[in-house]
């Protein structure tokens, strides 16, 4: 796209509660600006599902990132959504439908942390990995790391059909053996916050990622580095779900895209990431 090409007015907006930290801002200004948009992110702090719901009704962005905790309430309120919303059960991108026919739903978190992921060079293929949680979040990354090959192994404070409870023997030797670690709950927001389980069980072998970002070196990233594990926090993750809602966004728009989300993220890791 050349200067000054398709100058429409790129409305965007984070909905979610402690959202002061976000970089997501900076992140679509940058892609914005890659794509000779004049674009406008903003945050909207939302108290409670009132005020989210409220949020959705009464501003005008063409598009919403969701954040913890309204991901679920999200996909309730969108009129359709794609089949990785569906299978993680909550959504992080509202795009807007043509002619007032409410929101389409999207859940890129999964997408977005296999393609940071990918850009640290891991291969999936059959590689045991463990994620932690049992929210949208964990459940997208999850079904995303099993369409790339990998032994996906959930973890939570309870065990059920298709997780282990961390303290349980199988969940421990998942955990020593495992290749990634992935832990998307919220532990780390908060000053004083743990680790969902032993870190001393990791292996160096073992790539470590805490979804939680912009709050320091959370307690699981500091253990995972000192058992010699690469670790990361979430904001690789981050710019890879931006660099896969953005097309979704720009196909709201009309407006043709030609850059791939590798493309995007690239774009965005240059300027925020390294």
């Amino acid at each position: 796209m050349g200067a000054g090409e398709n100058a429409d007015v790129c409305c965007m907006a984070l909905l979610g509660r402690d959202i002061a930290h976000s970089c997501s801002p900076q992140l679509f200004k940058t892609l914005f600006g890659a794509c000779d948009i004049s674009g406008r992110y903003e945050l909207a702090e939302c108290a409670d599902e009132g005020a989210f719901c409220r949020a959705l009704s009464q501003r005008s962005e063409i598009a919403f990132n969701v954040t913890t905790p309204f991901k679920r309430l999200a996909l309730d309120c969108a009129a359709v959504a794609s089949e990785t919303a569906r299978a993680a059960g909550g959504a992080n991108v509202l795009v807007r439908r043509a002619q007032g026919e409410g929101f389409a739903a999207w859940n890129t978190d999964g997408a977005g942390c296999a393609l940071f992921l990918e850009s640290r060079g891991f291969v999936f293929a059959d590689a045991p990995c463990c994620v932690c949680g049992t929210g949208p979040t964990a459940r997208a990354i999850a079904a995303a790391l099993d369409a790339r090959g990998a032994r996906v192994t959930l973890l939570s404070r309870t065990a059920g059909e298709d997780r282990l409870a961390y303290g349980s023997v199988d969940a421990q030797r998942a955990l020593r053996n495992a290749r990634l670690v992935v832990d998307a709950t919220p532990l780390g927001m908060h000053e004083g916050d743990g680790c969902a389980f032993d870190p001393t069980l990791l292996e160096p072998e073992c790539v470590v990622v805490d979804t939680v970002y912009g709050h320091g070196e959370t307690a699981l990233l500091a253990a995972a580095r000192a058992c010699g594990c690469a670790a990361f926090d979430g904001l690789g993750m981050l710019i890879g779900q931006a660099a896969v809602a953005f097309p979704l966004v720009l196909s709201a728009l009309g407006m043709p895209c030609e850059r791939s989300a590798q493309d995007f993220f690239a774009i965005m890791e240059e300027n925020h990431l390294r």
